[in-house]
């Protein structure tokens, strides 16, 4: 049987991938739970993993092709006959429960009834979304829990779609060598602006790198001009950067801070160290606001529309900046059902999986809350941007030693940290947040109710 490895979608905002590296070479066998490829999305390097067993037959993409989600990208045969097996049952193909890979799907008709061998978990309103317009639900990616289909997944599925369908007639107009839309990509060329010399007008290798030249030519610096070096935007940083502006003009941010003694908490990091825990202050406060959030169910909530939906289990996105330059917010899932050396290791881990590239996709959740912590620069306090839809994101900035006045009024050495929580006024208010940071800073100074 033929199985067709398409381009998943790996978080909301995700639209196309880019092959970074084929782990795997037409001819090699492929089990199950192998990595095929690693994949660029707009957060980061992914492995991508088989889901099937079988033999690599075939790669339909390049190494450093950019392709949108639905695509498919290789080939597998697994040796089993695509209608029937030996004891005459039906068998699937995988295409079947995978997105399609061009846009004539969407005027398809719907499947009978048991055509599909899994159950389609989706909501009412996706169905009925689905239904009106006319494609099968079943070729949806849900991003839900436990991969359930909503409304919003239907709605990326139809703009995918419409995009594909915007591609094939773009294709149609100007044919082109998958060497040379790379090269396009990486000399900042337009296509449309490349003449084709190769079959039926298809743009060629030659034709880019005689279009670059022709560019650097009309473009190149006078005598006079100051030497400037320019260097292409990583996805992750366009990305960010188009969402964070998004949020901070659609989003009415406000801003609350506190200062928290952390001395006592200070006393069991470093109790905690003698133990060999490898605990950081930063899970400390991680503990805190998973806490405190459970007081506060308004901060651990999303807004869509002009709904707001209040999660019961706490999924906090950690701020966590790479090696090369960027940030990503994976996610650490139920964390209010973990103790504080729980939340320690899950923490450690997804921190060192984020900077050296084997992030999973399912670490790429919405999640409900995100902190952000620039202590260990040695930044005193600063203000982060809402990653929506979330209804907070908390600050956090270094302990610094300060002096402090006693109950007698007399100068006493204090551990100073300044933590500061934006907030989305459509969700909360100032009261709310002030009371959520004196929860957090009523459990750091106290320092044993983190390990209760």
């Amino acid at each position: 049987m033929r199985i067709e490895i398409i381009m998943p979608r790996m978080g909301q905002s995700m639209e196309e991938g880019r092959v970074v590296r084929w782990l795997k070479s037409p001819g090699e066998t492929v089990e199950t739970g192998e990595v095929l490829a690693e994949i660029e999305t707009d957060k980061a390097v992914v492995d991508i993993e088989s889901h099937f067993s079988g033999t690599l037959v075939e790669l339909c993409v390049l190494e450093g092709d950019n392709v949108p989600i639905g695509t498919v990208i290789a080939v597998l045969e697994d040796g089993l006959p695509d209608s029937k097996d030996s004891k005459g049952k039906e068998s699937y193909q995988v295409k079947n429960t995978q997105p399609p890979s061009d846009a004539e799907t969407a005027n398809s008709k719907s499947p009978s009834p048991g055509m599909y061998p899994l159950a389609v978990n989706a909501s009412p309103i996706a169905k009925r979304l689905a239904t009106e317009a006319g494609i099968d639900i079943s070729r949806v990616t849900g991003t839900g829990p436990g991969g359930r289909i909503g409304k919003e997944d239907v709605e990326d599925y139809l703009r995918h779609i419409q995009a594909q369908t915007s591609r094939s007639t773009n294709s149609a107009r100007k044919k082109s060598s998958p060497l040379a839309r790379k090269l396009a990509e990486q000399y900042h060329l337009n296509l449309d602006d490349v003449c084709g010399t190769g079959p039926d007008g298809m743009i060629t290798k030659q034709d880019v790198e005689a279009a670059r030249l022709q560019y650097t030519a009309n473009t190149a610096p006078t005598a006079t001009s100051n030497a400037v070096k320019i260097i292409k935007l990583s996805k992750n940083r366009l990305t960010n950067g188009q969402r964070l502006l998004k949020s901070k003009n659609s989003i009415p941010h406000f801003y609350v801070s506190i200062d928290v003694e952390m001395t006592h908490a200070l006393d069991l990091y470093k109790s905690l160290k003698a133990r060999q825990q490898n605990v950081t202050i930063n899970d400390l406060v991680a503990r805190a606001c998973v806490i405190a959030l459970g007081y506060y169910p308004n901060l651990n909530a999303s807004i869509r529309g002009d709904e707001l939906i209040l999660h019961e289990d706490v999924d906090l996105a950690l701020a966590v900046t790479l090696p090369d330059g960027g940030l990503i917010t994976p996610v650490i899932r139920e964390c209010n059902r973990f103790n504080l050396l729980e939340l320690s290791r899950y923490t450690r881990d997804l921190i060192e999986r984020a900077r050296s590239n084997k992030l999973k996709q399912e670490d790429f959740s919405e999640g409900t809350f995100t902190i952000s912590n620039l202590g260990m620069f040695g930044v005193r306090e600063f203000v982060a941007i809402i990653n929506p839809p979330h209804a907070a994101i908390l600050a956090v900035g270094a302990i610094r030693r300060v002096p402090a006045f006693d109950e007698k009024n007399c100068v006493v050495p204090s551990n100073q940290m300044t933590l500061t929580l934006s907030a989305n006024h459509q969700i909360t208010d100032g009261a709310e947040t002030a009371g959520f940071l004196s929860r957090i800073k009523q459990i750091l100074e106290d320092g044993y109710s983190l390990v209760t």
